[in-house]
């Protein structure tokens, strides 16, 4: 319940929080835990160098991203997600975003997690998406543009689930403070959730695949 009240915060833009721990674990692990801010496509950058140099100056064949993460700026976590994508995408390594037991990946962070060849949840994990947020336009917003779309594709990557047409629904008619997403129940394994951040209202449900 922490984690749910956490994105309140967010939803409200307040983006003041310390910027994300981004830190090699190992020889094939990236943690990637706290608010995404601007210098994090870097410091991602850098992780992945560091990875290769400690594997004898070669791309590892397995990378796991761990993530637990309400979100932060939006432009990052696209930059991060593409990172990724161009990183798999030369088919030496599998990236495998993760998000732990009772942690969380929530809009800019949920979008990171689609950026890798896998996708994986453990027990009481959520991802949650939603529609880049303005602070100038918080409530509902009828034009889809540029970096809605980018959301829009990163949120189909790599995912069964029809969750991108849920939030261009949720942005249009209640604004970007509605999340739709996954979690992976205690007892049912894999749902689909809601929720709205301003009154806390969170529900499971069977998403639509695509």
């Amino acid at each position: 319940m922490t984690k749910l009240f956490a994105l309140i915060g967010l939803t409200l833009c307040s983006l003041t929080a310390n910027a994300a721990v981004i830190e090699t674990v190992g020889k094939d692990t990236i943690k990637i835990h706290g608010v995404i801010d601007s210098q994090d496509p870097q410091d991602l950058q850098d992780a992945l160098v560091l990875l290769a140099v400690n594997n004898d100056s070669k791309v590892p064949p397995h990378i796991i991203i761990d993530i637990d993460s309400n979100g932060g700026c939006a432009v990052s976590g696209i930059t991060m997600h593409d990172q990724l994508k161009r990183v798999a995408a030369l088919g030496v390594t599998k990236i495998t975003c993760i998000v732990r037991e009772d942690c969380v990946a929530a809009s800019a962070a949920a979008i990171i997690w689609n950026g890798g060849n896998e996708q994986v949840l453990l027990k009481g994990a959520r991802v949650l998406y939603h529609l880049p947020y303005r602070v100038s336009a918080p409530g509902p917003d009828k034009v889809i543009d540029a970096l809605d779309n980018r959301y829009i594709e990163a949120i189909r990557h790599s995912v069964p689930f029809d969750v991108a047409t849920l939030c261009v629904m949720a942005s249009m008619d209640e604004g970007s403070h509605v999340y739709y997403g996954v979690c992976h129940t205690k007892t049912e394994g894999i749902k689909g959730c809601r929720l709205d951040a301003n009154t806390l209202e969170f529900v499971e449900y069977e998403l639509p695949t695509k």
